[in-house]
C-alpha cells in the first residue's frame, strides 16, 4: 500500500486540472460528511488538513458550497471553519458564521473586520 504525505498531495493538486480538483474536493467533503458523526478529533484534524489544501485551490463557488455543507456539522474541521468564516466573500463566510457550532463567541469577536466594506459584513450575516 502506497502512503502519500500531505506535501505530495499538494504537489499533485498543483498540476491537476480544475475539474479534477473540483471532483476531489466534492468527494473528500462527501466522505467526511458521511462519516463525521463517528470520527474522533484526530481523524477530523486529518480531514481538516486535506480539505484546506483542496479549498486553497478551489474557486469561490466551490468554496461557498463547502461552507454551506460543512457549516451545521458539530465536529466540522476547526481550521477550515475558521478559514471559511474569515473569508472576505460573504457567500463563503455567512454559512459558517450563522450555523457553525464550532465557532465560539470569543472566536467570532477575535475575527478581523471585513475588508470588503467599512462595515463588517460578517456581523450583518449573523444578524440576518
Amino acid at each position: 500500500m502506497s502512503s502519500f504525505s500531505l506535501l505530495e498531495v499538494e504537489e499533485t493538486l498543483k498540476t491537476a486540472d480544475p475539474r479534477k480538483r473540483h471532483e476531489t474536493l466534492h468527494a473528500v467533503a462527501d466522505i467526511f460528511l458521511s462519516q463525521a458523526s463517528s470520527l474522533d478529533e484526530q481523524k477530523v484534524e486529518l480531514y481538516d488538513e486535506i480539505l484546506n489544501l483542496l479549498v486553497n485551490r478551489a474557486d469561490q463557488h466551490e468554496i461557498a458550497e463547502v461552507s454551506r455543507r460543512i457549516a451545521p456539522i458539530a465536529n466540522a474541521p476547526r481550521q477550515l471553519v475558521k478559514r471559511l468564516a474569515t473569508d472576505s466573500n460573504i457567500e463563503i463566510a455567512a454559512p459558517v458564521l450563522t450555523h457553525s457550532p464550532r465557532l465560539t463567541t470569543e472566536e467570532l469577536c477575535e475575527m478581523p473586520t471585513c475588508k470588503a466594506t467599512p462595515t463588517c459584513l460578517r456581523f450583518q450575516a449573523v444578524a440576518d
